[in-house]
């Protein structure tokens, strides 16, 4: 799998261009999704009286491992290509491409896939901690530093009154941004669930979906 950073990826964080982009990704995810050039990840039910399949696979090593014993079609083929390329833009404010390798002789399975996106996420985050020059500060640790402890918070939260409900202490806050290659925000991997890979004609490549 071999990195290549898109310099011109840079994030406009305008309000302007923001919503411009998301509404440029809802319409190339909609024209994926109406060409079948769309994949989903989803886990059969851990036990037959499940009401329904889990969405998504986590992106860490070890939640990968975990989720993919039970993904869903994970040996069909849905890439019949040796490579296909991805590109990444969230959560991060400089966007990065990979060429991904298939792992068998006729293209991408369903597991191949979400493994090669998961390396590039791990490899994405494990760069921005070798070169940020702000501290890792996940969520629970922001929340501790900011707000005092997060089980107090949410005690409070669940027996204030609505109005009250609004003050500072009960926002929800992120991960904090780092400063490194790519400028990761608001999320740490172990957050991040895989849910849909999806052509981007836009861009010539993969896009995914994810959920936190």
């Amino acid at each position: 799998m071999l990195a290549d950073l898109d310099d011109s990826s840079r994030a406009d964080t305008s309000i302007e261009r923001v919503f411009y982009r998301s509404i440029q990704d809802r319409e190339s995810k909609a024209k994926a999704k109406a060409t079948n050039q769309i994949i989903h990840f989803t886990q059969l039910p851990a036990a037959a009286a499940a009401p329904a399949p889990l969405y998504g696979v986590a992106l860490t090593e070890k939640g990968l491992q975990r989720d993919i014993q039970n993904l869903r079609g994970a040996r069909d083929i849905v890439i019949r290509s040796l490579r296909a390329k991805l590109f990444i833009h969230y959560p991060m404010e400089r966007g990065a491409g990979f060429i991904l390798y298939a792992d068998t002789i006729r293209g991408f399975t369903r597991a191949g896939l979400a493994r090669e996106i998961a390396h590039a996420y791990q490899m994405i985050y494990a760069e921005e901690r070798l070169t940020s020059q702000l501290p890792e500060e996940t969520i629970d640790q922001r929340i501790s530093r900011t707000r005092g402890d997060w089980g107090k918070c949410c005690d409070a939260a669940a027996t204030t009154a609505p109005r009250q409900r609004q003050q500072p202490w009960v926002h929800i806050i992120n991960r904090a941004e780092t400063n490194g290659r790519y400028g990761i925000w608001g999320h740490a991997l172990s957050d991040l669930i895989l849910t849909d890979a999806w052509w981007d004609e836009n861009r010539d490549a993969w896009r995914v979906s994810l959920d936190s």
